[in-house]
């Protein structure tokens, strides 16, 4: 008997989608003493609720982006610090970023179910002045360093302790990507497969090569998309094609794109049922350009037979990173016609070429306790 187009969604329940960030006690004056952020905006984001993920397009006047190589934004902090000494009483500083992430993962079957991602980074430091810039050149961490990076619902805190009392102000910040340039995708790729035969590279550089626009974020609001189930998708012979919308809690412009069935970032790589994936796959393109590559790497490991030549170890690679069949073949032909493949070598390979997977960056040790 012939479903509906709705059988594809076993359930749209985000159990997590509104699980955000909870602001500390504002105390900003004890006394004569006081310290407030003064240069940004204080308001709450329009329709936010304390501990929830503010997710309108519409924010306060705190808008950040992360810069294209990627870097964490400068954001220049000024307090009011009456009554105290910060070269005495440090002002510490605080940013916590979360990214509460909801799309559908696939079960089977072309069967889907609601998922959602929590990201969250935190980077700490103090300033014994009441002007400092966060991310800035002379800026100084306690915790974490300006290595890493994240977006998306923001919260910039500062305090000070004096004797028993600690005075503490916060203000709401979004934190939002810039798309990478072809040429920094293949600047990293440059640096990261340097030990490589230039070959190696300039296989890898055809993937990315593909596509115009490099789309690690995108420019509007991810709300929702429709997909097609054509007859291919049913065993039943009798089904008519299937067109479902997947919503999910929206995602503001400039964050990470992500399809109705969690593919992430330029690449689209897949989260898939029961795999979990990271904050860097999704708000670091480098993590992108870095598991796609390695996906890669290990097929062109694979097809390496001693004998072959560049340009036909490089169609097998690409014909097998594809999926295989008839596509899979008119895919590495075309990467070898585009201007990375056109300059890869018709000489014979060395009898065991260099062939290694790239790194991942070290993981963080957990944060102490902060003083709020």
């Amino acid at each position: 008997m012939p479903h509906s187009p709705q059988w594809h969604i076993l359930d749209n329940e985000f159990a997590t989608a509104d699980a955000g960030l909870r602001p500390p006690a504002r105390r900003v004056a004890d006394g004569a003493r006081r310290l407030a952020i003064a240069n940004l905006d204080r308001a709450d984001p329009p329709g936010y609720t304390p501990g929830g993920v503010p997710r309108l397009a519409d924010f306060n006047a705190n808008l950040f982006r992360i810069t294209p190589e990627p870097r964490m934004p400068l954001i220049r902090v000024a307090c009011a610090a009456d009554g105290f000494d910060p070269s005495v009483h440090p002002i510490q500083w605080r940013l916590v970023c979360r990214h509460v992430l909801c799309r559908h993962v696939d079960v089977g079957g072309f069967r889907y179910r609601a998922a959602s991602e929590t990201f969250e980074l935190e980077w700490r430091g103090e300033s014994r002045a009441p002007d400092f810039t966060v991310f800035g050149p002379d800026c100084t961490y306690t915790y974490n360093d300006d290595r890493r990076v994240l977006g998306g619902h923001g919260l910039l805190m500062v305090a000070t302790r004096i004797g028993a009392t600690t005075l503490c102000d916060y203000v709401h910040l979004r934190v939002s990507g810039t798309n990478p340039t072809q040429a920094d995708v293949f600047a990293y790729l440059y640096d990261a497969l340097a030990a490589h035969d230039a070959n190696v590279m300039h296989m890898a550089r055809a993937i990315f090569e593909r596509d115009s626009a490099i789309n690690q974020f995108a420019s509007q609001p991810q709300r929702a998309a429709a997909m097609t189930f054509t007859r291919r998708h049913h065993p039943e012979a009798m089904q008519p094609e299937c067109r479902v919308r997947f919503d999910w809690p929206d995602d503001p412009p400039g964050f990470p794109v992500a399809s109705f069935d969690f593919g992430i970032g330029l690449s689209q790589f897949r989260r898939t049922n029961g795999q979990r994936i990271c904050a860097d796959l999704v708000w670091d393109w480098r993590e992108n350009v870095r598991l796609v590559t390695n996906q890669f790497l290990k097929k062109l490991a694979r097809k390496t037979v001693a004998g072959m030549t560049w340009q036909h170890l490089a169609l097998a690679a690409w014909a097998s990173h594809h999926g295989g069949g008839d596509a899979a073949d008119r895919y590495a032909r075309h990467l070898l016609l585009s201007d990375e493949g056109a300059r890869i070598s018709l000489a014979t390979m060395p009898a065991a070429p260099r062939v290694a997977s790239l790194d991942s960056a070290t993981p963080l040790a957990p944060p102490a306790c902060w003083l709020v």
